[in-house]
């Protein structure tokens, strides 16, 4: 059986997690709370959408672009979210992005936090099967569709997001 917690997979998932909490609760109390804005999947056949906060945050690190789609009940919570990343060596464009590696990192990931606090990740999965697809970009949003296997980082059980969809703001 392979290993799921390789070294370059904990140091990956951590930077990922870390990255999408500074910038989620960094943000000013007027993000994104517009009904217009959403970020929605079904995890293992149940519907799951979060309309309290939204946002798209694109940053480039150390020559790598980075798109972070988050979807939250609330800027606050720490369950209740949906995060699609993408990283590419050029910058971030409408067309679909999968989970091959990048720079040494999968170009794309999917994370869901569900209402019990489990944190699932792709980067996780041996077999993650991620697609982003990034559909319009434009100065004041981002939308698009995604998928993939996640699995939870501490029992490793498994929820799969099938008919992801997004319209988030543009930071």
């Amino acid at each position: 059986m392979q290993n799921l917690f390789t070294p370059k997979r904990v140091a990956l998932l951590l930077a990922i997690l870390i990255f999408g909490v500074l910038f989620s609760s960094c943000k000013k109390g007027s993000s994104s709370n517009d009904s217009a804005y959403f970020v929605q999947a079904n995890a293992n056949g149940t519907l799951v959408k979060y309309t309290g906060y939204t946002i798209a945050i694109s940053t480039n690190l150390s020559g790598s672009y980075v798109l972070d789609i988050q979807g939250q009940e609330s800027l606050t919570s720490s369950t209740d979210a949906l995060f699609a990343v993408i990283t590419d060596a050029s910058p971030i464009t409408t067309k679909t992005y999968t989970d091959v590696f990048v720079n040494g990192s999968p170009q794309g990931i999917v994370n869901y936090y569900d209402h019990t606090g489990k944190q699932f990740s792709s980067a996780l999965a041996t077999t993650p099967a991620v697609t982003i697809t990034i559909t319009a970009i434009t100065s004041t949003y981002v939308s698009g569709t995604f998928s993939g296997s996640t699995v939870d980082i501490s029992s490793g059980s498994t929820v799969v997001l099938t008919n992801g969809s997004f319209k988030v703001k543009k930071q």
